[in-house]
């Protein structure tokens, strides 16, 4: 069951195809696609439909909403739901506008892309920049317009491109969220031994990291101890890297000649 309130610019665009036997086979492809300038009073929701569906917001902001759960989506996110549960969605409370991009799109290379961007079915919005996603909706409408194999075999294409984008965004920042998380551990357990001899071997005891992944995303945070010295507290350097290459078993005292650096 559908209802909706149509409450867009005269400009809003909708497309609708109906695909064969040969488009339902491939990995991608679509059903329905638009552009819609959305007002105040722009609604929909649906009790089912055999399809995912792709969100990305141009202006104003979205509220979508399914199985209680509520996301904003603001200018330049995207996102991802599988229509074949209870689904709404709305121009945000407080905006006048939502205008957005929309694909009804499906096929077994949606779904296994769908689960890594939807992990246990949580709406979860990224943000793509417009330079990125725009050209690929454009692409799409293009050839959808065109109704050939050819095109049909694009629309695959461009479709794989969007959500490829989407899921890079989307693991990028659950990865980026992960590492605050961990370097947030690593802070707690220096502040907590500050005054005792620490090594390398003890903070790799913290997080389950590799000895070369840990270097590496602790030489790319800033705000940690930006010196340090060798047992008995000879100084090294000024602003050397937290252990030496060769010394990494050794016990370190972190020196810092300015004011107190303060950790994350």
């Amino acid at each position: 069951m559908l209802t909706y309130n149509m409450d867009v610019e005269e400009r809003s665009v909708w497309l609708r195809a109906t695909p064969n036997n040969a488009v339902l086979a491939q990995p991608f492809y679509a059903t329905e696609a638009g552009l819609f300038y959305g007002r105040s009073h722009f609604a929909t929701a649906r009790t089912d439909k055999e399809s995912y569906i792709l969100f990305y917001t141009l202006a104003g902001a979205g509220l979508i909403e399914q199985n209680e759960q509520h996301i904003e989506l603001p200018q330049g996110a995207a996102l991802l739901m599988n229509c074949r549960t209870p689904q709404s969605y709305c121009t945000a409370p407080g905006y006048d506008v939502w205008e957005h991009y929309w694909v009804h799109l499906d096929g077994v290379g949606v779904k296994t892309l769908a689960d890594s961007v939807q992990s246990q079915g949580r709406l979860t919005a990224a943000h793509v920049s417009r330079m990125e996603m725009q050209p690929l909706f454009e692409t799409l409408f293009a050839e959808w317009k065109k109704e050939t194999t050819t095109a049909q075999i694009e629309i695959g294409l461009t479709l794989h491109k969007m959500l490829a984008l989407l899921a890079h965004q989307q693991l990028s920042g659950d990865e980026s969220r992960s590492n605050r998380t961990m370097i947030k551990q690593i802070a707690d357990y220096i502040r907590a031994h500050y005054a005792e001899p620490i090594n390398l071997d003890m903070l790799l005891a913290q997080i389950p990291v590799s000895k070369s992944w840990f270097l590496r995303l602790f030489r790319q945070t800033p705000g940690f101890p930006t010196g340090c010295c060798w047992p008995g507290g000879s100084f090294r350097e000024p602003r050397c890297s937290w252990f030496h290459p060769l010394r990494t078993d050794a016990p370190w005292r972190f020196w810092n000649p300015g004011p107190p650096t303060r950790l994350p």
